[in-house]
């Protein structure tokens, strides 16, 4: 039957961006298994017939009462040569399609199949498009093919699930356990630093900790009613010198410094102001006696 997208002379359009047979692959998975879904059935891929080396580049087998005993296989092509080759023989995808019960081709482009003569017993599916995002496109519905034995399929199916999926849990336990070795080895790194800032910090101290003691004790030595970390404010009650109080202490006191050096800078404007003054009463004065003495003459 001859697939009739586009009129005889016309020729067939090339693909808008080019899709290779990864990302086609990648569509139908999506098709079968949405995000966000419960898995339905089983995708497979890239997967050896049950006799022969042929292989079918993606299965689905659906695992629902629904789905029933299918087996949906596709054969992805992805440029017109590749489906040209593929239709100049079509037994070439017997091994798996005999034990279908659904067999697709798939193509990047609708374009690939415009005016060939596609065997009946093939649907033609292609990327999503329109408003479809995730669905694929079906160009013509697969016929329901009747295999006459599905058991040696089924049975490698189940094999080759089985052992991608060891595969899978022994690349995942590698990677579980090189990142507990990481982290382990992270972990002994910081220990190692926390240890030897420890010592450090032991045996070192800065300009400003030497600093700190040295007021400390001053103050210790400083002080009469010093006992113990207790001291007296005059008030007959002991009370605990701690650090809030230290600091404390020493605001009010570089505060009171302040002061003081202000009421001294405003003592001395004053003391100034007040001489200009009296150097200016002393001169008032001798200029009137001076004129006094003039007036007796």
């Amino acid at each position: 039957m001859t697939v009739d997208l586009f009129t005889a002379t016309e020729p067939a359009k090339a693909p808008d961006r080019k899709l290779d047979a990864h990302a086609v692959q990648e569509m139908l998975r999506r098709h079968y298994l949405p995000d966000n879904r419960p898995a339905s059935g089983a995708f497979v891929t890239e997967i050896q017939a049950p006799e022969g080396s042929r292989r079918a580049d993606a299965l689905w087998v659906p695992l629902t009462i629904a789905g029933g005993y299918e087996i949906v296989g596709h054969e992805i092509k992805v440029s017109r040569s590749d489906v040209l080759a593929e239709l100049a023989d079509p037994t070439k995808a017997e091994p798996w399609a005999k034990h279908c019960t659904r067999w697709w081709l798939t193509v990047s482009d609708p374009a690939l199949v415009a005016g060939l003569d596609i065997p009946e017993a093939w649907g033609i599916m292609a990327p999503p498009s329109g408003r479809r995002t995730r669905t694929m496109t079906v160009i013509r519905q697969a016929p329901r093919l009747h295999p006459a034995d599905t058991g040696p399929a089924f049975r490698r199916i189940l094999a080759a699930t089985h052992y991608r999926t060891q595969d899978r849990i022994g690349e995942l336990e590698r990677e579980r356990d090189y990142q507990k070795h990481l982290v382990e080895s992270a972990e002994a790194r910081a220990q190692k630093a926390a240890d030897r800032a420890a010592e450090a910090g032991a045996a070192w101290s800065s300009p400003h900790t030497d600093r700190i003691r040295a007021i400390v004790r001053a103050v210790e030595k400083a002080s009469d009613d010093w006992a113990g970390g207790w001291f007296s404010i005059g008030d007959g009650v002991h009370h605990d010198l701690s650090d809030s109080m230290i600091v404390d202490g020493i605001v009010d006191y570089a505060r009171t410094r302040s002061l003081a050096r202000h009421m001294q800078d405003d003592l001395r404007r004053l003391a100034a102001r007040s001489k200009e003054t009296i150097e200016s009463i002393a001169q008032t004065a001798a200029k009137v006696a001076a004129e006094a003495a003039e007036v007796s003459r």
